[in-house]
């Protein structure tokens, strides 16, 4: 940090960081890292390694313990995620968001107690990954403790709404279980439903 804000100049509140994986035989993955290598430092990047990006994918496997720490805080919190073209990232995102605020406001979440994050974790050629990061202390917003989680789940349905409304798909790999069911008959024909039943 000392290298990229003092030395380099780096505004904290701008930066952003990208973690690539290259893929394919040993030549086609020095090809693209000359690609990428190459193409960082002429807009002003910055190739940074490999050790960054292993720490964040362990972090990844530590998020559900800081969910599960927050509980005895009296936080509730979850992550869903949703995939888009390129065109209607930045709209989702607002939308999904104001539909958020509004949905918590109704409820009497607000302030320092609601957390909500957006973050684009997967990038292709067509579109992006968008996950949703959502959390609120019911104990300071005077939520009885058995009412939060149904709270929680009308809120997320909510957003789940206005995610598809956005043109956001109902999920990108965490796929439908129990939760997201109830939107089947919005992104399948019912043939197709009918099919699915059957297979199984």
């Amino acid at each position: 940090m000392f290298f990229l804000l003092k030395i380099k100049g780096f505004d904290f509140n701008k930066i952003s960081a990208c973690t690539l994986v290259f893929e394919g035989t040993r030549e086609e993955v020095d090809r693209q890292k000359k690609i990428i290598y190459n193409l960082a430092p002429e807009h002003g990047g910055l190739v940074s390694g490999s050790e960054n990006g292993e720490k964040g994918y362990i972090l990844t496997f530590a998020i559900a313990y800081i969910r599960d720490f927050g509980t005895n805080f009296s936080y509730i919190a979850e992550s869903m995620e949703t995939s888009c073209p390129w065109s209607k990232v930045n709209t989702l995102q607002s939308k999904v968001r104001a539909r958020m605020i509004a949905s918590c406001d109704s409820r009497g979440i607000k302030g320092k107690a609601l957390f909500l994050s957006f973050r684009v974790t997967q990038i292709y050629e067509t579109g992006a990954a968008v996950y949703i990061y959502f959390a609120f202390n019911y104990a300071t917003n005077n939520i009885p403790r058995e009412k939060a989680v149904e709270i929680y789940e009308e809120i997320e349905n909510e957003a789940r709404d206005e995610v598809m409304k956005q043109g956001g798909s109902l999920s990108h790999h965490h796929g439908i279980g129990k939760l997201r069911k109830r939107y089947m008959n919005r992104v399948l024909a019912p043939t197709s439903i009918i099919y699915l039943h059957e297979m199984k």
